[in-house]
């Protein structure tokens, strides 16, 4: 899937950023396919709903979780050891508008919902934190994206002392123009 830097309309040939806000209203009325909608706090998409999408890139996400149950310092860790010892270059912090892009295309093109509520791709709930996180006073919370119910997907902040048994990092990755990809012979996780 590529993920674009800006979104040109071609009735006005207007070009703009691509961001959590405009991938919002492509999925809710789609040209072809599954509608979706994002569920979330109103602190979410203030705070990162504009951030412009980094350089267009094409990115991979596998369907399920790399892992669960770990705090996100020990998830970090996990990718990086599992980079290390597959010689995968999956992200070790992962862009909100990355995963959105992944999940919500996919739901879009097939219906499918990965990172679902239970009821979706997997059969437990799932949540992807992310690099962003929410200011609210004096503190910050991690970004999550995840729940996938039937047509919405879950945008919010994770308590800290949330239990970790739904958060966990997709494995995603991300090729730029000029990277080099190899190919990888179904290479086993640890």
């Amino acid at each position: 899937m590529f993920r674009p830097q800006f979104v040109t309309y071609l009735d006005t040939n207007t070009k703009v950023p691509y961001t959590l806000n405009r991938l919002g209203t492509l999925i809710e009325n789609p040209k072809k396919g599954h509608q979706a909608y994002y569920r979330h706090l109103p602190d979410v998409l203030s705070q990162h709903g504009d951030n412009p999408a980094e350089p267009g890139c094409w990115l991979v996400m596998r369907k399920q979780l790399l892992c669960r149950n770990l705090t996100y310092p020990q998830q970090v860790q996990y990718i990086k050891t599992v980079n290390e010892r597959t010689q995968s270059s999956y992200e070790e912090e992962l862009d909100a508008i990355d995963i959105a892009t992944m999940v919500l295309a996919r739901h879009v093109l097939t219906g499918e919902r990965y990172l679902s509520d239970g009821t979706g791709e997997q059969a437990y709930k799932a949540y992807s934190r992310c690099k962003e996180s929410i200011k609210f006073r004096e503190c910050a919370f991690p970004l999550i994206i995840g729940n996938f119910a039937s047509d919405n997907l879950h945008i919010d902040s994770c308590n800290l002392l949330d239990n970790y048994y739904c958060y966990g990092p997709v494995g995603l990755l991300k090729y730029s123009k000029g990277d080099k990809v190899k190919e990888e012979e179904g290479s086993q996780l640890p």
